[in-house]
């Protein structure tokens, strides 16, 4: 499957986009007020923003893979499962955006320059729990942007 341009570019578009929205929505507020749960089973901001990081970097590694090795073979593990490091969740809140937005030019600069049969590269799940599917760049790319967006959408409700 041959990727749309327009699609591609509205992708990367919004991936670029991510950190600057962030920093929009949380600019007004402490550390302490983002780490602070509106509810008993609800995330904070700074624990989004940590499942951000967490996802952005397991898909990111796949996509390097993907692009990297022919029919890349990526042991499937959750995300959430990385989100729960003291690396992901300690740290200041600006601090965790900071790295979050370098690892996030990194990846834009990386898919900037794609072609459009690297937007067709494949990978292979392994691992009992892995998803049938066969991941592709562009499917990981989609998959990242839409549960990103929809992330972004709980951070503002959180914040705001």
């Amino acid at each position: 499957m041959t990727a749309p341009e327009a699609d591609v570019r509205r992708l990367v578009h919004a991936l670029q986009g991510a950190p600057g929205e962030i920093v929009r929505i949380t600019q007004d507020h402490t550390d302490s007020a983002l780490r602070m749960r509106p509810g008993p089973d609800a995330w904070s901001a700074h624990e989004i923003l940590a499942h951000l990081r967490a996802c952005a970097d397991v898909w990111g590694d796949w996509v390097h893979r993907m692009l990297a090795e022919n029919h890349a073979r990526i042991r499937y593990f959750s995300p959430r499962s990385v989100m729960t490091k003291e690396e992901y969740t300690k740290p200041p809140f600006r601090e965790v955006l900071g790295i979050f937005a370098q690892e996030r030019a990194e990846l834009v600069r990386s898919l900037e320059v794609l072609g459009p049969a690297d937007w067709s590269r494949e990978g292979i799940f392994t691992a009992k729990t892995a998803p049938k599917r066969i991941p592709t760049v562009y499917g990981t790319v989609f998959a990242m942007e839409n549960h990103e967006s929809r992330h972004l959408e709980q951070l503002r409700r959180t914040v705001g």
